[in-house]
């Protein structure tokens, strides 16, 4: 597993990587925080199965495209040995904070003894 802390010029929470054990490559991104959206009403330009508008699909194809050309990038200049062109593209949903921290701490209330962690914020790939 990696994570660059770079500009990725989408924001600024750099990189994230993995191996893939099934085949040879691995999984890289750069670590982005797109538009807060339901998981069944994604544009289908960004992985999901609604046609939008045409200006929301083309905004989401432009968001997809600029991840990868900032991740392929990445990969040129950091690994050698790898392929800058994906084989496969997908792209993922998961939770954030508004700071992009883990959220942990104590439950407020009455049962002030019992310890809350949870909210990966993308850090729990």
């Amino acid at each position: 597993v990696f994570c660059v802390e770079l500009d990725n010029g989408l924001g600024a929470h750099g990189y994230y990587g993995l191996p893939i054990c099934d085949i040879a490559g691995i999984k890289a991104s750069a670590h982005y925080c797109g538009p807060i959206v339901h998981p069944d009403e994604r544009p289908g330009a960004a992985g999901g199965t609604l046609q939008l508008s045409a200006a929301e699909e083309q905004s989401a194809s432009q968001r997809v495209e600029a991840v990868i050309d900032s991740t392929s990038r990445l990969i040129r200049e950091n690994f050698p040995h790898v392929h800058t062109t994906p084989f496969q593209t997908q792209s993922c949903l998961y939770t954030a904070t508004p700071d992009h921290d883990y959220v942990i701490g104590l439950c407020p209330g009455q049962i002030s003894r019992v310890v809350l962690a949870g909210g990966g914020s993308g850090h729990g790939f």
